[in-house]
């Protein structure tokens, strides 16, 4: 860096009594670096097994900011050099993060004016077109909501953060924070994120989705800030007392603080979260630390002047920015703790993220066809991942759908390494076409995946309809006397009803003379999907039944009413007025099948006999009159209803 470019950035950097406090301005030029390194550690759940050897560590792809040559380094950590280097849209960059989906990295610049975020297309190493910041703005740190919908990015000098739709390139309103935030990391779930404030001896603790701001009280000048991928613990690094301070999230307290080396700076976390890794600026080396116990382990020499550290998605490597040599980055194995050699960069390298794997591949098959009522449930397959953890998320769109716009159901699996998981179970309530859709959250090791096509012919599941079946009638009756016989048909007749819809069917008369004197007689048959129903009812407001031989019956207010569903059958008699003979009779309480003995005739009410054929139903006969003499035969049904169902589940 030239002394013109130096001086240039310490006039950005230098802001109130910091400057003047010992080790200020090399802190101010650390912080600027550190900042964007911990907003890459976006604290994303993966599955870590025992470190890897270097020589066996994954090929993943690692962007640093070289502050003093306005440019980023693109590294592979397979052969641990470097590939490409962008300059365009490049002044004075130092934070740079990666989206989940390993398609961009945004470079945060904190020179120019006004000062711009510049993305970076991860496939081919170019430079997009540069997001300007209000002027005056100077961005150092920046992180990527989980989601990958929005970027954050600190400003030191005027102390906010200031969101960026990335979808939309769209500015948001400036965050106000405490002084001079150098760092920012966000939690797994993206509901917080966490603020390094250097000036305030503080963290900063933005509700993301109400930008309401709190506080917690750290070490002195924090620098760096890490969380673990379970999203219960931040590493806050505190510059100014040689610590790290463990934030329990939640309860926002300082809960343990660890030792490290001097002047520690840039904090990561190692992806199955049991191991902490802290630059320790001043000492030159890197101070690892158990997160179970929060204790310091060890040290691994790391250049001159460490500042920015990430850690690749496997878990295998940390590679840490040395702001102050002649641009180089150290990786470190992190299975043996010892340094490889250096990787030489562009001048003053100060941020650097590490990009997500390329990502498994996911594929699903929906359960098979069920009749409406019944569960379904999809089935994806997660495959090629490093080892993926995080969640499988799962639609389901209902039939009408087509383009799955607004799922009836979700659910999520947790994933715990490649092979097949399983939604919730969903229980059907209209016929029709399914479409399932699954889709893979990603992690550090893993690119997202998905979701599923919504055309795709093994999302789709065929539920069929309930065929709903019933019969109504009024009155019916056969009177035979010797010889002669007269006949009643029914009357009126509802039926016989079969269908797949919803619907009624039904129709009243306002008298019948035959083999009985009734009056409005009228008889419907009712059916609903979703869930599915078969409902007979059928009423008369007034009959007589006046046969030879047998006692006068006089009737008011009959009803027979059927109900059927999947789930089973019931019936129900009304009779509000019954004489025989003269004679009234209690119908209060009408138990099914209750006969009365007439001598040559049986009365039967509420009569219920199952309908044989079908999955569920039952008929019900309000009045069934039965006369068998030796003169006299006579059958009369008043009132009667049915309902039934097919396909059920």
């Amino acid at each position: 860096m030239t002394a013109g470019a130096r001086s240039r950035v310490r006039r950005v950097r230098i802001v109130g009594s910091v400057a003047n406090r010992p080790g200020g301005r090399r802190l101010f030029r650390l912080g600027v670096a550190l900042s964007v390194q911990l907003a890459c550690v976006l604290a994303i759940v993966v599955e870590y097994v025992t470190p890897v050897p270097a020589s066996a560590s994954s090929g993943f792809t690692a962007f640093v900011a070289n502050e003093g040559s306005n440019s980023v380094s693109v590294l592979d950590s397979g052969s641990n050099a470097v590939v490409a280097s962008v300059t365009s849209g490049m002044n004075l960059p130092a934070g740079v993060a990666v989206t989940p989906d390993a398609k961009t990295a945004y470079v945060a610049n904190h020179g120019g004016s006004p000062p711009v975020v510049t993305p970076i297309d991860v496939a081919t190493n170019t430079a997009g077109s540069p997001i300007s910041l209000p002027s005056g703005v100077g961005p150092f740190a920046i992180a990527i909501s989980p989601d990958g919908a929005t970027a954050y990015v600190t400003d030191k000098g005027n102390s906010t953060v200031t969101p960026i739709k990335l979808a939309t390139r769209t500015v948001g309103t400036a965050i106000s924070v405490g002084s001079g935030p150098e760092a920012i990391a966000i939690t797994p779930d993206g509901a917080t994120a966490y603020v390094a404030d250097m000036n305030t001896s503080a963290v900063s603790t933005i509700n993301l989705a109400t930008n309401a701001v709190g506080s917690v009280t750290v070490g002195r000048l924090p620098t760096g800030v890490a969380i673990t991928p379970d999203g219960k613990s931040a590493y806050v690094s505190n510059f100014g007392s040689n610590t790290v301070s463990v934030i329990a999230i939640a309860t926002n307290t300082v809960s343990a603080t660890i030792p490290t080396g001097t002047e520690p700076a840039g904090v990561a976390i190692t992806p199955d979260g049991t191991t902490g890794l802290v630059a320790d600026y001043g000492s030159a080396d890197v101070t690892r630390f158990a997160t179970a116990t929060n204790t310091a382990v060890g040290t691994v020499p790391a250049g001159n002047s460490p500042f920015g550290l990430a850690i690749t998605p496997d878990g295998a490597r940390a590679y840490v920015t040395d702001n102050v040599s002649a641009g180089t980055v150290t990786p470190i194995d992190i299975g043996s703790s010892s340094a490889l050699a250096a990787i030489t960069v562009g001048s003053n390298p100060v941020g650097i993220a590490i990009a997500p794997a390329s990502g498994p591949t996911i594929s699903s098959e929906a359960s098979a066809s069920v009749p409406a009522g019944g569960r379904i449930h999809d089935t994806a397959t997660l495959s090629g991942g490093q080892r993926p953890v995080g969640t499988i998320n799962f639609a389901l769109f209902g039939p009408g759908d087509a383009s799955c716009a607004s799922p009836v159901a979700t659910s999520q699996a947790t994933v715990n390494g490649n092979g097949a998981y399983t939604s919730a179970e969903f229980t059907t309530a209209l016929p029709g076409t399914y479409e399932w859709r699954a889709s893979y959250s990603g992690d550090a090791s893993d690119r997202a995946a998905g979701p599923t096509s919504c055309t795709d012919p093994a999302e789709s599941v065929v539920v069929t309809p309930q065929t709903l079946t019933g019969e109504a009638f009024g009155a019916t009756g056969q009177l035979n006397v010797l010889v002669l016989g007269v006949h009643l048909s029914r009357t009126p007749d509802a039926g016989p009803v079969s269908t797949t819809t919803a619907g009624t069917t039904g129709s009243c008369v306002a008298s019948v003379q035959i083999v009985v004197s009734a009056h409005t007689l009228c008889a419907h048959v009712t059916t609903t999907v979703g869930p599915a129903t078969s409902t007979g009812q059928a009423s008369i407001a007034d009959a007589t039944i006046s046969i030879a031989g047998v006692p006068l019956i006089t009737l008011t207010g009959v009803s027979a009413t059927s109900q059927t569903s999947c789930q089973g059958s019931s019936g129900s008699t009304t009779i509000t007025g019954l004489t025989i003979g003269g004679l009234p009779r209690d119908t209060s309480s009408l138990r099914p099948g209750t006969a009365i003995d007439l001598g040559v005739a049986t009365l039967v009410l509420n009569e219920q006999t199952a309908v044989t054929g079908a999955d569920r139903g039952l008929t019900v006969d309000a009045v069934h009159l039965i006369v068998r003499s030796l003169v006299t035969r006579a059958d009369v049904v008043l009132a009667s209803a049915t309902s039934d169902i097919s396909n059920c589940p």
